[in-house]
């Protein structure tokens, strides 16, 4: 049986051999370009190297993050780069855009690709294309229940999923909130966390507001997956990969996490008991967490996935403040503490953190102080009565951290000592076999003879080495001789170049040159597209002269016999596979893809229009010069697509299965209240973001107010960009009258 393999978060050096010693099994790092963790340590092109020359020495597979949105002006560079890597041995690499995997698979056809959760692949159709095109992996969305894990399991391509760490509220790869607030795009790796902010529920009906009452601030804050004790469920559902998540964690968390799962997987394969859960769970929620969740994997929502109460880390606690004096503030601690350890006291006005550098029992300093002894600490701040204390780092933890295990590996060694031949030494780790020959002959001894027991000895010494012999078999002469020097010169010959050998796995290479061709499609299509939510805005369209295309409600869809969109999120359907992959709308092999489908190179225009999409709408975060650069790449491609922009409309900021209205407002799913009145979040600055539930209840934060950019269609036109879309929400049947008069005086001028 074909165990799962633990994967491992690796930002920096130190955090990859975290990973590696404390028994993963592959890790996943991202270069200094191309990776959604803009951020994090990363790795320049000589550490990539050497990462995976080191991670390769101990049989550890590397994965390379490669999972943002690639522009025409990049695709070159991203090519070269995953070239360069290949040719260095990575394993796989993880892909966002279709247009970059698409490149790979044609002109790296050896290469291992591996679909990012960015890229949105959350069906059977959807993993059935990738497959088809050549996915060997599908990294599922967080949003998965181990029910569709286990279906999706059956399509016959290695299924990936999150096991730990932190939750994205938005599906992934359809959040631009970072990007809309800050300029700091998600799709290129550079999130602000936006989720993480303060934000109020508001509610508007028969023009009356009022705040809805909630249990804390942070309403998009999720809290920390951690699956460790459902590790075997996960693996009897048929998952191939465990993903950690945590590239801008520090290399004792990585450390931490990966122990923690390593043992709960062997423990299973090993079919004994898990020695010790609940100090294994003690342990991950020291080393990090925001209130741990078993996720929508698990079917945890509402309260049960998300704290509102705060976004960071919040440790366990030791106590509340019995009193506090001018320096001073006395604790009966709920667990042990150490000089070194953090805390942070939660407090109403403003939490406060410190080191604790000085501990007091009974008027002593100490070190130290035990669970259920009072104490005083001694602080330079504000502090609450009965304010709870946690303690959000642990000195002994930490230093027993930052100690890594040795891993070994295990190999075999043959020695031979032929008087008047040179020594042969054989060394073999299961895949690799290396000889090597002394440089002199073995002579026949005058006075001391080596033994067996002294041979053993000096070939045994590999403590500053990653092997470890498991079998040891020598065949001498009697009375043989051969210098400790050329005995351990030979010894450290073998393992070097075995050690070489390994970490030189992996690097054949084949390119190919890429080349496609274009189906030519004679059929015209609206240049106008329009959606609609209400029959009085439908009734206007009309009116205008406009015939409207998709309505967002299904009652307006079936009373006008017009296409119901599909959204973004499409889990049960039976029109196009690509529609399904990743949002597009409308029917016979898609015809239109939204924003959201991402095509930002022509690379991608030639994967969507080989699969029927005749129509591309251009991501909103697109800039106009890289629109003119595209433009003219798919006009010299041949590429038979109209591209277009969404003209007008709300655009969704993040697109959720949370629903913060059923988590504080009624409790129940479906529960229709964004119907019967309108809802916001508002932040610390007063912008509201309205909330829109689709038709299958999927959450939709939108912009506070519609884009309009038909001062721009004149620019567009000269691009070479056609085809418009216009989007109504909230609009009276009278503003929707306006805009469409005045999308005509643009378009006719």
């Amino acid at each position: 049986m074909q165990h799962v393999e633990l994967l491992a978060p690796a930002g920096t050096m130190d955090s990859l051999k975290a990973a590696v010693h404390n028994g993963c099994d592959a890790v996943y790092l991202g270069g200094t370009m191309f990776g959604a963790r803009a951020f994090a340590g990363n790795f320049n092109e000589e550490e990539i190297v050497q990462a995976i020359r080191y991670a390769h020495l101990y049989d550890v597979k590397v994965y390379v993050t490669m999972n943002t949105l690639i522009y025409e002006d990049e695709i070159d560079a991203a090519y070269e780069y995953a070239k360069f890597l290949y040719e260095q041995g990575a394993d796989a690499f993880i892909i966002q855009d279709m247009g970059l995997f698409d490149r790979l698979r044609a002109q790296l056809p050896d290469a291992v690709l591996h679909v990012s959760t960015q890229m949105h692949i959350h069906n059977k159709e959807g993993i059935r294309l990738l497959k088809k095109r050549g996915a060997q992996r599908i990294v599922l969305p967080r949003e998965t229940s181990i029910e569709e894990v286990s279906a999706f399991v059956k399509e016959g391509v290695e299924i990936e999923v999150f096991v730990h760490g932190a939750l994205c509220v938005s599906y992934s790869g359809q959040c631009l909130m970072s990007q809309a607030l800050f300029e700091r795009s998600g799709n290129r790796g550079e999130c602000a966390q936006a989720c993480r902010m303060k934000y109020r529920l508001v509610k508007e009906k028969n023009g009356n507001e009022n705040y809805i009452e909630t249990d804390g601030e942070y309403l998009l804050s999720p809290r920390d997956m951690n699956a460790l004790s459902r590790v075997p469920e996960l693996i009897e559902a048929g998952i191939a990969s465990f993903k950690i998540e945590g590239r801008m964690k520090r290399p004792e968390y990585v450390a931490q996490t990966v122990a923690a799962y390593r043992e709960a997987i062997d423990a299973y394969y090993g079919r004994r008991d898990l020695r010790d859960m609940e100090k294994l769970q003690r342990d991950l929620t020291l080393i990090f967490n925001r209130r741990f969740t078993e996720g929508y994997l698990f079917h945890r929502e509402g309260k049960q996935l998300m704290h509102a109460i705060r976004p960071n880390h919040m440790g366990i606690s030791i106590g509340r403040i019995l009193r506090a004096d001018k320096n001073k503030m006395t604790i009966r601690l709920q667990e042990d503490v150490h000089q070194g350890d953090g805390v942070r006291i939660l407090q109403s006005r403003r939490d406060f953190g410190f080191q604790l550098n000085k501990i007091y029992k009974d008027g002593l300093l100490v070190k130290e102080a035990k669970k259920g002894e009072t104490i005083e600490l001694a602080y330079d701040g504000y502090v609450e009565k009965h304010a709870e204390v946690l303690k959000t780092s642990d000195a002994l933890q930490l230093t027993r951290l930052q100690k890594l295990p040795k891993r070994t590996i295990p190999i075999s060694m043959q020695a031979e000592f032929r008087i008047g031949q040179p020594m042969q030494l054989c060394v073999r780790d299961g895949r690799y076999t290396v000889t090597q020959f002394s440089d002199m002959c073995i002579e026949e001894a005058k006075t001391s003879f080596m033994s067996e027991e002294r041979i053993k000895e000096q070939l045994s010494k590999c403590s500053d080495t990653p092997f470890a012999i498991q079998e040891l078999c020598i065949t001498a002469d009697p009375h043989c001789f051969l210098s400790i020097r050329e005995l351990n010169k030979l010894r450290r010959m073998a393992l070097d170049t075995l050690c070489a050998k390994r970490m030189e796995a992996n690097r054949e290479i084949r390119e190919h040159a890429y080349r496609k061709t274009f189906p030519s499609d004679k059929r015209s299509f609206p240049s106008c597209i329009v959606i609609v939510h209400t029959m009085e805005q439908y009734n206007a369209c009309v009116e205008e002269g406009i015939s409207p295309l998709y309505a967002t409600s299904k009652i307006v869809s079936e009373r006008c016999g017009i296409y119901v969109t599909q959204g973004s999120v499409v889990q049960k359907q039976d029109t196009s596979p690509l529609v399904w992959e990743a949002g597009g709308i409308g029917k016979e092999g898609g015809v239109i893809s939204e924003p959201s489908l991402y095509a930002a190179n022509s690379y991608t225009c030639a994967f969507l229009a080989e699969h029927g999409i005749r129509q591309i709408l251009l991501p909103y975060e697109m800039s106009e010069h890289r629109m003119q650069l595209l433009t003219k790449a798919c006009r010299h491609m041949g590429i038979a697509v109209e591209l277009g922009v969404e003209i007008y409309g709300y655009r969704d900021m993040m697109i959720s299965r949370y629903c913060p209205i059923q988590t504080f407002e009624s409790g129940k799913k479906n529960c229709g209240h964004c119907r019967r009145a309108r809802y916001y979040l508002e932040d610390i600055k007063g912008e509201r973001f309205p909330l829109f539930a689709d038709t299958d209840c999927h959450m939709h934060i939108l912009s506070p107010h519609p884009y309009s950019l038909f001062e721009k269609i004149k620019e567009y036109r000269q691009m070479g960009i056609t085809v418009h879309q216009l989007r109504f929400l909230y609009e009276t049947a009278e503003e929707v009258h306006n805009i469409l008069k005045t999308y005509k005086y643009f378009t006719e001028s």
